[in-house]
């Protein structure tokens, strides 16, 4: 066998090793692009949950918290304090009244759900009544 031929049988061997290889490699990348799935589910699920926490408007949390932190005679700084830690879009103090409304996703993530909150006062500037509406938009 010739120099030249003997070289080419050593690049044939080699090359078809590569391929064998890289077969091989392909597919344990399929393997492990599985595993990496599962292993990345609780990831996403993780995700989810901060989206969701973060940009989820809970009404039923939010009547909640108005019971227990703002009940009849308290003061107005407090309701107000209440409202700005929410990061309302808008609050409006009218002497008697002061109304918020604060924005954010519904549970479902497809609809946008928008609170009006309206808080009412005596002339001494005590908590008299609160209400709250709600509004839901097709995103």
């Amino acid at each position: 066998m010739s120099g030249r031929r003997l070289a080419v049988t050593v690049f044939d061997a080699i090359l078809q090793n590569s391929i064998e290889q890289f077969s091989a490699n392909c597919a344990n990348d399929e393997e492990n692009s599985a595993l990496r799935a599962t292993r990345d589910s609780p990831r996403v699920f993780v995700l989810s949950l901060a989206v969701r926490s973060r940009y989820v408007l809970d009404s039923q949390k939010l009547h909640t918290a108005i019971k227990a932190q703002l009940p009849a005679g308290t003061p107005k700084t407090p309701v107000i304090r209440f409202i700005q830690a929410r990061k309302p879009l808008f609050c409006d103090d009218d002497g008697t009244h002061v109304k918020a409304r604060l924005s954010g996703l519904a549970g479902n993530l497809i609809y946008r759900k928008d609170m009006v909150l309206d808080f009412e006062f005596d002339p001494n500037g005590n908590l008299l009544a609160s209400t709250e509406q709600e509004f839901l938009t097709f995103l």
